[in-house]
């Protein structure tokens, strides 16, 4: 697997209130009219619409396995 993907950390609290993170890669979509912030944005709150996301950050996957491990 290529550790190089770049994506997003998506930091959330679940409907019970459990905090924890989650990673979303690349999206290819012919949506033009949204940015791809915008589209992982909508496929996250689409996905799990009960919870609350807290913070977004760009990261490779590397990244994002070194701040999950904080997660446990």
């Amino acid at each position: 697997m290529n550790d190089n993907i770049k994506g997003y950390c998506i930091f959330y609290a679940d409907s019970n209130g459990n905090k924890d993170v989650t990673f979303f890669g690349p999206i290819l979509s012919n949506m033009t009219s949204l940015s791809e912030t915008e589209m992982v944005r909508l496929m996250f709150f689409n996905a799990h619409p009960t919870w609350q996301m807290l913070d977004m950050r760009p990261c490779s996957l590397d990244e994002f396995r070194s701040i999950a491990k904080a997660y446990g």
